[in-house]
């Protein structure tokens, strides 16, 4: 979703609100602490959107602020930093094709979705949502609440529709769709602008990117690579994700339509 998410954090100009769904975990179990998996993740996304929010500032850095928060009944972590608020749902990844992983019992948002899960529990225990109307829910109780004196709003999801977007991540989808449902009930959100993203498949597609376009989006992604190697010795800038780093697809519309 870069370059958009680079311009928007770095403009200064309006509060950037990212919503994790699921920790990437891969099966692999969470501390609060840097030999955990999911939480180097975490820590090095939080990195890069901090680095992004510096970038046109003169003063000192500012001061990141961490609190458990609670949505619709559920317990969740949100940090703060300049403009910028970041919710960490930290449910379980749900593997590429949503059958999910072993260390997690096999949980995934598409089978609480399709009901093939009677609840899905966050990899923290801090959460546990009893079906999908309780995660939508959710997603709706921060939308209504960060949204709170900021007009029109602009929402970034993957594309729903797999003719479009062909061979994504099942979390991806099932994120995406949690979110279009979500933003159907804040009737306090008048109007929104609907970025919807293609995933996977712009690696196979013509790089569309300028050149000061990707130079800024490699850096953060640098700063994210950085992170996680300083964490865990380990790091994801390798071929199979710079892939992406040249291209940006996304249809542009508005709800309600």
């Amino acid at each position: 979703m870069g370059p958009n998410l680079y311009d928007d954090v770095t403009s200064g100009m309006r509060k950037v609100v990212l919503i994790y769904l699921t920790s990437g975990d891969a099966g692999k179990p969470f501390a609060a602490d840097g030999a955990s998996y999911p939480f180097m993740r975490e820590q090095a996304s939080l990195e890069a959107t901090d680095w992004m929010a510096d970038i046109e500032k003169e003063t000192p850095p500012s001061r990141r602020e961490s609190e458990v928060v609670e949505l619709e009944g559920q317990k969740v972590e949100r940090v703060r930093y300049a403009r910028t608020v970041s919710y960490f749902l930290r449910l379980p990844d749900g593997n590429f094709e949503g059958q999910g992983f072993e260390g997690y019992g096999l949980q995934s948002m598409r089978k609480l979705q399709t009901k093939k899960l009677e609840a899905l529990e966050s990899i923290d225990k801090l959460g546990a949502y009893g079906d999908w109307a309780a995660l939508v829910g959710a997603l709706s109780a921060i939308v209504a609440g960060e949204a709170v004196g900021e007009g029109r709003i602009s929402v970034h999801v993957q594309e729903v529709d797999a003719r479009i977007n062909p061979g994504d991540h099942a979390d991806h989808g099932a994120g995406a769709e949690a979110m279009l449902e979500a933003l159907s009930r804040v009737p306090t959100v008048p109007c929104v602008s609907l970025y919807r993203h293609i995933g996977y498949a712009i690696s196979h597609m013509e790089p569309n990117l300028s050149v000061l376009d990707l130079q800024n989006k490699a850096a953060a992604f640098a700063v994210l690579s950085a992170t996680e190697r300083r964490f865990s010795g380990v790091h994801d800038w390798n071929r199979a994700h710079t892939v992406y780093l040249p291209r940006n697809y996304f249809a542009l519309g508005e709800m309600p339509s």
